[in-house]
């Protein structure tokens, strides 16, 4: 007699989005206890490269490289895609994962006058648009990742730099000092130098940190000013940013505040060729809120990174209030 055999089921394949697999590099990023510590006498000068177009990446996909680049121990700062490798005539290690970056994607359309239907036109007649952006994430790999080889030699050769001596005592920065000194001109900003604490008081509109000789390094000075004055761009006369703005007890939207400095702090400093976040400001207990706060929203990081893209703008004064 024969017996019947359950029928075969098709394994469930799970799809993970982009924005999961970027947190979850984050929160990997965090529970290692890393941070976005990197010298700007480096290599590369500072900068995060793609070797095939010979351009810097720029806004948050920085953050990702610095954080991928970090993660798997890459002395370069030098990425490119794979079609963009294998036309480097680049053989790809096997095994090799990718780090993910943010690809900007512009949408347009008609804006439509809702009693009419028909599209609205300017004063030369010429349709009124409704524009947007959007995002989709592209896989790049970093140089170290690619086989040794002649080709890959020359491409070192044309981006690594040798280091030049390294500063050791603290002098000021201008161009960040610059930046500093005409926002806080701008927005009318109390700043007050002593205590063995950084923090800003929006009620107050008021940012409070040590005295720069209490401080061991530029970046480290420079890196914790900043991220108080990102914390003021969110106050209610300017962005009005609701991670900023919510009451003391919503824990949340604490965290959610801190992240989105940080991040910017890091962009900012990357950009002002300083060096980024020499130690993230808090204890290994508070990055495990930031943590719990990625895990619970997966979707959370693309939206953190527009809101420190726009701190920074704001910054710098390229938005108005």
């Amino acid at each position: 007699m024969k017996t019947k055999t359950e029928p075969k089921t098709k394994e469930k394949t799970i799809k993970i989005s982009a924005e999961e697999i970027l947190t979850n590099q984050l929160i990997e990023f965090f529970e290692k206890g890393n941070t976005f510590s990197k010298d700007w006498d480096d290599s590369t000068e500072g900068k995060v490269l793609n070797c095939h177009s010979s351009k810097e990446y720029n806004g948050s996909n920085i953050v990702l490289l610095m954080m991928h680049q970090i993660l798997n121990g890459h002395p370069h700062s030098i990425y490119c895609g794979f079609g963009q490798g294998k036309a480097l005539k680049l053989k790809l290690k096997k095994g090799s994962k990718s780090a993910r970056i943010l690809m900007p994607i512009l949408h347009s359309e008609d804006k439509i006058d809702p009693e009419t239907k028909k599209p609205i036109l300017d004063t030369l007649g010429d349709p009124v648009k409704n524009k947007w952006t959007t995002y989709k994430t592209a896989c790049v790999f970093n140089i170290d990742q690619f086989e040794d080889s002649e080709q890959k030699q020359k491409i070192l050769d044309k981006f690594v730099s040798t280091p030049g001596a390294t500063v050791q005592r603290f002098k000021d920065h201008k161009p960040t000092e610059k930046l500093i000194n005409s926002y806080i001109k701008r927005e009318s900003i109390d700043v007050f130098f002593g205590g063995n604490s950084a923090f800003y008081t929006p009620s107050a509109d008021t940012v409070t940190i040590p005295k720069k000789e209490q401080f061991t390094s530029r970046c480290g000075f420079y890196g914790t000013y900043l991220h108080e004055l990102i914390h003021s761009s969110g106050h209610q006369k300017r962005l009005n940013r609701p991670t900023l703005t919510a009451p003391n007890t919503d824990r949340k939207s604490y965290c959610l505040e801190e992240l989105i400095t940080e991040l910017a702090a890091i962009n900012l400093c990357h950009e002002l060729k300083i060096s980024t976040i020499d130690k993230i400001q808090n204890s290994a207990a508070y990055l495990e809120s930031w943590v719990k706060t990625l895990r619970q929203d997966k979707k959370v990081l693309f939206r953190l990174l527009n809101q420190s893209t726009k701190a920074i703008k704001y910054l710098k004064g390229e938005i108005k209030k």
